[in-house]
């Protein structure tokens, strides 16, 4: 996912048009999914080099996308390229990092697994023969498959002297989808191949399209050797956090106000702040709307308006809906909900939203 911010002249300041304007090079290896050529493409946002993918999301051998749209790239101009794409996506990044840097730069890495549709080589899915489902053990496969690219990263920055100037972020966009199947998508090369059961997101619930836990607490982490003290915190952060984080670790000076969707969560990685002020967050589905406040979360249904209202501290599995018992909390949220939703929809303001 990409960190974007909506400024109120419709202008868009991007994370990385921020670093290069503090002097650093800026480069993506993978997904991009922000727009399409000719218009809308990495380098008029920001991106010093470009490769991988415009679309959402391809054939991990032939790169097309479920249309049959080509959509492999170098640098905006689209190619044919043999491989599987984790493969490419990580000799990129590793190439990168090789090559001579006489600036800090930043690179945004995005594989296109675990997402369908899942094709792995025999090397990956044989490393898991205790997974019966031949689709869990294809989605298995290509996470372990992933995290041997993030090896192959971490090592090339250790060859080049870069690791302990490197700060490592790794995160997830939503939680793991429950199946997928298409007789006519990618050419119809999975037509016989049915993912009938993908992620695992227990304990808790929900799959990717819900407001539930499950789909939208994903894991993530950071690493800086000798900077960052190993932890861990359960407080409640959010991917558009990272653009505000990272511009103020890179002494990013605006040329103009920029009202940031997220917030600086610098404290809370390093320790310094346990308790940071209460926030809310918004989510805005094809299924649901949500809104959280504080431990207090309402989900509200787009099909019939129901509406369930959760206590995450006590019960963050989402078992117990409390709406009826707790009516006047409930009515609450439901105005912060209304309140907030009006904004994204009249454009007057931004808020923070799951992606879809």
């Amino acid at each position: 996912m990409l960190y974007i911010l909506s400024a109120p002249d419709k202008e868009v300041t991007a994370l990385q048009n921020q670093l290069k304007s503090s002097g650093y090079t800026t480069h993506i290896s993978g997904k991009w999914h922000m727009g399409s050529p000719p218009e809308h493409t990495p380098l008029k946002y920001g991106f010093m080099s470009s490769y991988g993918y415009f679309a959402g999301q391809i054939d991990p051998y032939t790169h097309r996308y479920k249309t049959g749209e080509r959509t492999w790239h170098r640098n905006d101009e689209l190619l044919e390229e043999s491989g599987h794409a984790t493969d490419l996506i990580t000799d990129e990044a590793v190439r990168v990092i090789k090559a001579k840097h006489d600036h800090p730069f930043f690179l945004y890495i995005a594989y296109s697994v675990p997402h369908s549709p899942l094709n792995e080589p025999a090397e990956w899915v044989e490393m898991c023969p205790d997974i019966v489902e031949a689709s869990r053990r294809w989605f298995a496969a290509s996470v372990t498959h992933m995290d041997s690219g993030i090896e192959r990263i971490v090592n090339a920055l250790d060859e080049a002297g870069l690791r302990k100037d490197t700060l490592l972020i790794f995160a997830s966009d939503n939680g793991g989808q429950e199946s997928w199947h298409s007789q006519t998508q990618y050419e119809g090369h999975y037509a016989d191949l049915p993912h009938t059961r993908l992620g695992d997101n227990r304990p808790l619930r929900g799959w990717k399209g819900d407001c539930y836990e499950g789909a939208i607490r994903v894991p993530a982490f950071v690493n800086w050797p000798n900077v960052i003290s190993p932890g861990e915190t359960d407080l409640p952060v959010h991917i558009v956090d990272w653009m505000p984080t990272l511009c103020y670790l890179a002494d990013v000076e605006p040329n103009r106000p920029l009202p940031w969707d997220g917030q600086n969560i610098w404290p809370i990685i390093d320790g310094s702040n346990t308790q940071p002020s209460e926030r809310i967050l918004y989510w805005k589905t094809p299924r649901a709307s949500a809104v959280r406040r504080g431990d207090w979360k309402l989900i509200v249904s787009n099909k019939d308006n129901h509406s369930e209202l959760y206590d995450l501290k006590n019960d963050p599995y989402e078992t117990n809906n409390l709406a009826d018992q707790q009516s006047e909390r409930r009515q609450e949220l439901m105005a912060l909900l209304t309140q907030v939703a009006s904004k994204d929809r009249k454009g007057t303001g931004n808020v923070l939203a799951a992606p879809e």
